[in-house]
């Protein structure tokens, strides 16, 4: 029960001082520690501040390590699993700021991913959208294409015809604790040149008087 005194701050200060020591730190600390004074990006759903690290897209695919720096200027080298996804965190142990109790925090990292200018993810595949010439498609030929591995030789077979799918066995993301890869899907298109050959148009015309139909495959 609180004694009332006549003068307002007394009374102020009785009711402070009727709290344990140790109950009032503690209430004061939590009151601190739930604000964010730090501008990072921050999670609306629990209002934590993790610190952003964006790596390539291969590393994410193949796996490796990555150098982060962190608030207090301190560098870690991180360990990123192959096959890691965008949004994962990455909880650092005792590599984040200290508290007002003089205990060093987690520090957490958010993974964001680069695009690739050629390659998509699809799962534990690899996609490639690959465009031929017309020679290619009809001769064939050996083209050097990105992987995540670094370049590969590719044969498109004689044919080809755009659409077609090749696949390259075991050329996708291999994930720690999984003995099989994903594979590479490389999709063909044929691309035509923008400026019209005098010659492609004549083999056109030519190649027009034969009765192929490329839809009797697949009616409209």
């Amino acid at each position: 029960t609180l004694k009332k005194t006549k003068n307002s701050n007394t009374n102020t200060w009785s009711q402070f001082s009727s709290l344990k020591k140790p109950e009032f730190l503690s209430n004061l600390y939590k009151q601190i520690s739930s604000t964010d004074f730090i501008k990072h990006k921050t999670n609306n759903k629990r209002g934590k501040t993790f610190t952003i690290l964006k790596i390539p897209f291969e590393i994410a695919a193949r796996g490796g390590h990555q150098e982060l720096t962190l608030r207090d200027g301190n560098k870690v080298l991180i360990k990123i699993p192959a096959g890691i996804e965008a949004g994962t965190i990455i909880r650092l142990r005792e590599q984040g700021e200290v508290n007002l109790a003089g205990i060093r925090r987690d520090a957490m990292v958010r993974i964001e991913i680069e695009n690739h200018k050629q390659l998509k993810r699809i799962n534990d595949d690899i996609k490639l959208n690959l465009p031929i010439s017309l020679v290619e498609a009809i001769l064939g030929a050996d083209i050097k294409i990105p992987t995540i591995e670094g370049q590969a030789l590719l044969k498109i077979p004689k044919g080809a015809n755009s659409g077609q799918i090749l696949r390259l066995k075991g050329k996708g993301i291999k994930r720690e604790k999984s003995s099989k890869a994903g594979d590479q899907l490389v999709e063909l298109f044929l691309r035509l040149p923008k400026l019209q050959d005098p010659e492609l148009k004549v083999f056109a015309n030519q190649w027009s008087q034969r009765s192929y139909n490329p839809r009797q495959e697949t009616p409209f």
